[in-house]
């Protein structure tokens, strides 16, 4: 990561000032930060992959990120003990990541907000049935680790020629809590964010695609007031010319 290289050149700068004083270090840099454009999807865009999905391997994560608002890690580490088919809530209690040894494992959320318990919506609750059916509470909810759910949605993006992240699937869930109304508190209870950082970041980055939107909205009332006013104003006037 970008801070893990910083910690590194810092450290290398570091010893080499201590034991190679005369060895100039003035010009090592650290590399700047590439910000990431966050991407919303649009409502078009997830029909299609629901769609391209049905049926397949990748299609609990898929509906689970975009209409959950769960994390590749998560929806991996689910099992089937996870789920209380009888109350249709899903507990959120773990993730699946990669060790040292770069072994996927599974370990406890990373963030305390990360575990939640959240309502399941009718249409989701019959796909997580068939996927915890016949399985024993500690087998996973589904056999793909979140390397295999990138790599497998990444092709099915580029099949339905899509320029999307499986993670922007998250950033179309809190789009639609943003669109309801839900409060801050609750879209994060929601979707496990320890600040609203990332919700206002979707909020501008929604707010900005409906821009034009709205200035079309603005400028069709202001031309109706506007055209009522001009016909008003003729009327007088040919009021006043008759008198």
């Amino acid at each position: 990561s970008y801070q893990r290289r910083g910690i590194g050149l810092h450290l290398l700068k570091a010893a080499l000032t201590q034991y190679h004083p005369s060895f100039s270090v003035k010009n090592i840099k650290l590399p700047q930060r590439v910000k990431t454009e966050i991407v919303v999807p649009e409502q078009s865009m997830i029909d299609a992959l629901i769609s391209a999905v049905r049926g397949k391997p990748l299609e609990l994560p898929v509906i689970l990120a975009a209409c959950m608002g769960l994390r590749r890690s998560e929806i991996c580490a689910l099992t089937a003990a996870d789920y209380d088919q009888e109350k249709k809530l899903l507990h959120i209690t773990k993730a699946m990541v990669q060790n040292e040894d770069n072994l996927w494992v599974v370990k406890t959320t990373k963030t305390y907000s990360s575990t939640r318990i959240l309502t399941v919506p009718d249409k989701v609750s019959n796909i997580l049935d068939r996927a915890a059916h016949g399985k024993a509470p500690k087998d996973r909810l589904t056999s793909m680790s979140p390397a295999v759910v990138s790599e497998t949605f990444s092709l099915t993006k580029k099949r339905l020629g899509f320029r999307v992240r499986f993670h922007d699937l998250r950033h179309y869930f809190s789009s639609v809590l943003l669109a309801l109304g839900v409060p801050d508190k609750y879209a994060m209870e929601q979707t496990g964010h320890a600040t609203p950082n990332m919700l206002k970041t979707v909020y501008q980055h929604t707010m900005a695609d409906k821009r034009k939107e709205v200035s079309d909205l603005i400028s069709a009332k202001m031309n109706s007031i506007l055209q009522h006013e001009i016909h008003h104003d003729s009327r007088e006037s040919q009021q006043i010319q008759a008198y």
